[in-house]
């Protein structure tokens, strides 16, 4: 079967779900490619930040989160041996089993969206316009192209740090998450636990690891014993509901956002630690910024080249408050844990940031900068 859009994207969780809505909003004829179907469980944090809700309002999802279990948050707490930092921000917790899954389904309610799932991209051809091979024979021909399938990026570039490792589940307990409004962080030697609530009396339990630590990730019965032992740090009782997902490599890499004339978004571009919601915002905000670009292309006003060139450095600038804040948690975990209660200001620059109390880019990138350096510097 061969089947012609407008444009393909690889990948029909919240980035790839949002781009399309996005682009059938602007008239365009879009294909969503996945090789899985939904709904189903993906290792993540499962936060959204205060930007990534508005975001979710702007393109018309809004109604759909209200109708999913969600919880309403109002920060983190960084739990450090016998220290407690509050990090105010404003944003929510959803499981993603169903939040991916209704995603996708508003975005397939316009008929210029046309579903392929369950079957994956084999074969990438052109350059624009493109020719994707579906593993089912399935030839999909489109003018434009994205990737918002991040388990391996195409193209990375960068300077890597030690991988992590990561896994997450589902934990039920008897109190009401709405008295426990904050993703509580703990760290322990070479790893975290992010305890994140979804909904009335739910979790999110997510661990990561470092690399030289992975040892916990690969014995299941581990990870959810340090997943219990941030519970009970916690003064929750609760009991895993649901499996393990996940031992995802986190590179902390930068895959180049336009590559070939391929746009890519979300985890296929850069990939956030699951750290209250960086991923996800990061998805939508990547989103979004490429529908703003492609309308200017569209209407003729920009050539594919710079519209890759806007996109590219619009994206880089909306990243960097969140690669400030996964990138300090990351260097807590693998060198300096006792350092961070030293910087709280940098988490609640960022912090403020996600919560639209910044508006400048600018300001946000001094202001962690000089917190930045100062922890780096006692870190080493």
């Amino acid at each position: 079967m061969r089947t012609t859009v407008d444009f393909a994207i690889v990948g029909g969780s919240v980035a790839g779900s949002s781009m399309a809505r996005i682009l059938s909003s602007l008239g365009l004829t879009v294909a969503i490619v996945d090789k899985g179907l939904f709904p189903r469980r993906k290792a993540c944090g499962e936060g959204i930040s205060a930007k990534g809700v508005k975001i979710l309002q702007e393109i018309g999802f809004r109604p759909v989160l209200n109708r999913l279990p969600h919880t309403r948050l109002r920060g983190y707490q960084l739990q450090l041996k016998d220290k407690k930092i509050s990090i105010p921000s404003s944003l929510i917790g959803v499981q993603r089993f169903y939040l991916d899954k209704a995603l996708l389904d508003c975005a397939l309610s316009s008929p210029r969206v046309l579903p392929f799932l369950g079957t994956a991209a084999a074969k990438i051809d052109g350059s624009g316009p493109f020719q994707v091979t579906l593993s089912d024979n399935t030839v999909i021909e489109s003018r434009w192209l994205a990737v918002a399938s991040g388990a391996r990026p195409l193209t990375v570039s960068g300077t890597a740090i030690n991988p992590r490792f990561g896994v997450s589940s589902i934990w039920e307990c008897e109190q009401d998450t709405g008295n426990m409004p904050f993703i509580q962080i703990f760290a322990g030697q070479n790893y975290q636990v992010f305890l994140t609530p979804v909904g009335p009396h739910t979790f999110n339990a997510a661990l990561l690891s470092t690399k030289n630590s992975g040892h916990a990730l690969t014995n299941k019965s581990a990870s959810v014993e340090l997943m219990g032992e941030a519970f009970a740090r916690a003064g929750i009782q609760a009991q895993a509901a649901s499996y393990l997902v996940g031992k995802t490599c986190l590179q902390a890499q930068s895959a180049r956002a336009f590559h070939n004339n391929i746009f890519m978004l979300g985890d296929a571009c850069e990939q956030f630690d699951p750290v209250g919601g960086m991923g996800m915002t990061h998805a939508l905000l990547s989103s979004r910024i490429l529908g703003e670009e492609m309308r200017l292309l569209i209407d003729g006003r920009m050539t594919l080249a710079q519209t890759g060139v806007k996109y590219t450095a619009k994206r880089e600038a909306a990243a960097r408050p969140l690669r400030g804040f996964t990138f300090t948690s990351y260097l807590a975990l693998v060198r300096a844990q006792e350092q961070l209660a030293r910087i709280p200001s940098l988490y609640r620059t960022a912090g403020t940031f996600l919560s639209g109390g910044l508006g400048s880019t600018h300001t946000v990138r001094n202001r962690m900068a000089h917190t930045a350096l100062s922890f780096i510097g006692a870190c080493l």
